[in-house]
């Protein structure tokens, strides 16, 4: 779990249900979004926060891979590329689906780079994949509404 203001990720131990800091570092950009990848946790960073009243950055955040064995922490896009403010991720196939939630996009992220696959959400948050059904749910902040969508009319 992330501790968005203070740049940390917590464990919670399954069979003890102890929680404990994982990794804290100001290198985490504020922690948002993240995904459990085989060995790598995937982070979905909003950004250094310079307005807390607005949640306002210096610049825009990015997505970073860290090694659970070694914690060691790197960009998974190019070092220095600004992807936006980020908030929830979900991975279908060998993509990564993150929320903006500050321009409210829809992005689709790959090892190569990103693209807005959808816009004009509000507030987008944490979204969840139905492999199932092909159907991306995206819950939008203070609207009381989950959106639905099926990915092949995006893509």
């Amino acid at each position: 779990m992330s501790d968005f203001s203070a740049q940390r990720i917590y464990r919670i131990d399954p069979q003890s249900k102890d929680v404990e800091i994982f990794i804290e570092s100001d290198d985490l950009d504020t922690p948002d979004g993240l995904y459990v990848d085989g060995n790598n946790l995937i982070v979905a960073s909003w950004g250094p926060i310079v307005d807390p009243a607005t949640f306002g950055t210096s610049r825009k955040g990015n997505v970073l891979s860290i090694n659970l064995k070694t914690k060691k922490i790197k960009p998974y896009l190019k070092k220095g590329t600004e992807v936006g403010n980020l908030e929830g991720i979900a991975k279908v196939g060998d993509d990564f689906y993150i929320t903006d939630w500050m321009s409210g996009q829809l992005l689709r992220v790959r090892k190569n780079g990103f693209k807005a696959v959808m816009s004009g959400l509000k507030n987008p948050t944490d979204p969840n994949y139905a492999e199932e059904l092909g159907v991306l749910a995206i819950p939008e902040h203070g609207t009381n509404r989950v959106l639905f969508i099926n990915l092949k009319d995006i893509n």
